[in-house]
C-alpha cells in the first residue's frame, strides 16, 4: 500500500497582503490563509484544525509562505513530511472523539516491540506495524494527564485515514498499559 506525503504545498496565491495556500495533508485538502498587513506580525486567517498542537509542522508551512510573500520563488509541489518525523513531542495530531469509532478498530496495526523508560526514563518506545510498515513511536506522559507522541519513524497519522489513525492510536495507548510483548 502507498501511502501519502504527509505534509505537502501544492499551491500558493499571493495577495497584496495575504497568501493562500493548498496543502496536502495525508489525504486529506486544506487551504491555509495568512496575513501580512502588520509588519512584523502574521495574521492566522485560515488555519487547518489538525496543525492545533503541531506546531513544527505550522511553524514550517508558515515559514514557507512568509518566504513566497518577500518574493522567494519556491518549487511546488514543496513537500514537508519529513519535519514530522523526530524527537519533539506533541499531543495526537488529530482532533478525534471515541463515539465516532468502534472500540476495537479492524485494522492491520501490530506492536512488535515495546521498550520501557528508553532513550530516557518515563517514555516508552513502541515499535509496530502500520499497515505492514515498521514504525517507532515514542509515548510520554505530558501536563494534566496527557500523554505525548513522537513519530521518530515509519507512518505518521495523518497519512492514514480516520479509522486507521484511531486504530494506531488505540494500539499505542494500550502499550501504556500492557506489558511488552514476548520477544522471539
Amino acid at each position: 500500500m502507498n501511502l501519502p506525503p504527509t505534509l505537502v504545498i501544492d499551491s500558493i496565491e499571493l495577495g497584496d497582503d495575504q497568501v493562500l495556500a493548498q496543502l496536502r495533508i495525508g489525504p486529506r485538502r486544506e487551504l491555509i490563509a495568512v496575513g501580512f498587513s502588520i509588519p512584523n506580525l502574521i495574521e492566522y486567517k485560515k488555519i487547518p484544525r489538525v496543525f492545533g498542537d503541531q506546531f513544527r509542522a505550522k511553524r514550517a508551512v508558515i515559514d514557507a509562505l512568509a518566504r513566497a510573500y518577500k518574493g522567494e520563488q519556491l518549487d511546488l509541489p514543496l513537500d514537508l513530511s519529513t519535519i514530522l518525523f523526530g524527537d519533539e513531542p506533541n499531543q495526537w495530531p488529530l482532533y478525534q472523539r471515541v463515539e465516532d469509532h468502534e472500540s476495537d478498530p479492524p485494522t492491520a496495526i501490530d506492536i512488535t516491540k515495546i521498550e520501557r523508560d528508553a532513550p530516557e526514563s518515563g517514555v516508552t518506545t513502541v515499535h509496530l506495524q502500520v499497515l505492514g510498515r515498521p514504525s517507532v513511536v515514542t509515548v510520554r506522559p505530558g501536563e494534566n494527564n496527557t500523554v505525548l507522541f513522537s513519530f521518530v519513524s515509519g507512518v505518521h497519522p495523518w497519512q492514514l485515514d480516520d479509522v486507521e489513525a484511531w486504530a494506531m492510536l488505540t494500539v499505542l495507548l494500550s502499550a501504556l498499559k500492557s506489558p511488552p510483548p514476548e520477544q522471539g
